[in-house]
C-alpha cells in the first residue's frame, strides 16, 4: 500500500509508503495500490476523483494538451540550434576563406545566401 498527495486535479504531488516513509507520512494523503503507484512510477498518469474516492485515467484539458504539445515544439526547435548555428558557422567560414583568397564574391555570396535561406527554412 502506498499513498499520495494531491493536487486540486487530483494528480499526485509526492508518493509515501509506510516502508520508507514509517509514520512521517501527511495526514492529507489518500491511499493507492501498489499497482496505481507503479503506474505512476512508470509515467501513466491516473487522477484521484475525491468524490468517487477511486484513480482513473487522467485526462488532460485542451489547454494542458496545448501547452505539452507547444513545449514539445519549443524543445525539438531548441535541439535543432546547435546544428544550426555549426552550419551557419561552416557558410560563414567558406565566405570568409573566399574572401580572403581574393576571390570574387558576388557568385557565392549568391550561393551561400541560399544556404543560408535553406537554413532558415528548416526551422520553420
Amino acid at each position: 500500500m502506498k499513498f499520495a498527495t494531491i493536487d486540486n486535479k487530483g494528480r499526485p504531488t509526492g508518493f509515501y509508503s509506510k516502508d520508507v516513509h514509517g509514520d512521517d507520512i501527511p495526514s492529507a494523503v489518500v491511499p493507492m495500490s501498489d499497482a496505481i503507484w507503479q503506474h505512476h512510477i512508470e509515467g501513466t498518469a491516473q487522477a484521484y476523483n475525491k468524490k468517487s474516492k477511486t484513480w482513473a485515467d487522467y485526462v488532460p484539458s485542451a489547454a494542458e494538451k496545448a501547452k505539452h504539445d507547444s513545449e514539445q515544439h519549443n524543445a525539438s526547435i531548441m535541439a535543432a540550434m546547435p546544428s544550426v548555428a555549426d552550419q551557419l558557422d561552416a557558410i560563414w567560414m567558406q565566405l570568409n576563406a573566399e574572401r580572403m583568397a581574393g576571390k570574387n564574391l558576388v557568385a557565392p555570396a549568391d550561393d551561400i545566401l541560399g544556404q543560408i535561406l535553406a537554413v532558415k527554412k528548416k526551422l520553420k
